[in-house]
């Protein structure tokens, strides 16, 4: 069980640029937030803790138009309607600072090179990859930890983060396990 919880996902591939052809809209020229998730992946709960977390934080910046966060809802399997009516959805849902997007076949979801739920990009007003990685300590795991922080200064900072952070869920593109 302790490794199952400390087991990263794979190695995700955000492109360095915002794409021109995302169905998530041209760039806004704003910091811009991602998070992809699975509907069904339990270990999402503690990513959508740590994103109310950021939220908390950036409560200002997100009110004054300065910071976009969308949830992108990978729906890249076999379709299901209970696949928008999960509690994770719902979670999502209730947050207000966040828009959902749904990804209907997972296109969005391979497009930023997310295979990891939990998986966040955030890109700079410039359009450039500014964070990519998970936002827990581990899988399910919420609290205080380095990779929230380092979201936190790559935006407002203006740096990249210096390595990418692990990704603690369940896979993008099968089922939940």
């Amino acid at each position: 069980m302790v490794r199952y919880e400390s087991e990263p996902g794979p190695a995700q591939n955000a492109p360095a640029n915002w794409p021109a052809d995302s169905a998530l809209g041209g760039f806004s020229g704003r910091h811009t937030v991602l998070v992809f998730l699975h509907p069904f992946c339990t270990c999402s709960e503690a990513t959508l803790s740590e994103l109310d977390r950021f939220l908390t934080w950036n409560a200002a910046p997100a009110a004054n138009g300065e910071l976009d966060v969308t949830v992108v809802i990978s729906l890249a399997g076999k379709l299901d309607p209970s696949d928008r009516e999960s509690a994770i959805v719902k979670r999502v849902q209730s947050t207000k600072q966040a828009k959902v997007f749904f990804d209907h076949g997972g296109v969005e979801t391979r497009r930023f090179g997310a295979e990891t739920s939990g998986f966040v990009a955030a890109y700079g007003p410039d359009g450039r990859l500014q964070f990519a990685g998970g936002i827990t300590g581990g899988r399910g795991v919420t609290g205080e930890n380095s990779s929230l922080r380092a979201l936190q200064s790559a935006i407002w900072n203006r740096q990249p983060a210096s390595f990418a952070r692990l990704v603690f869920g369940c896979s993008l593109l099968g089922r939940a396990e």
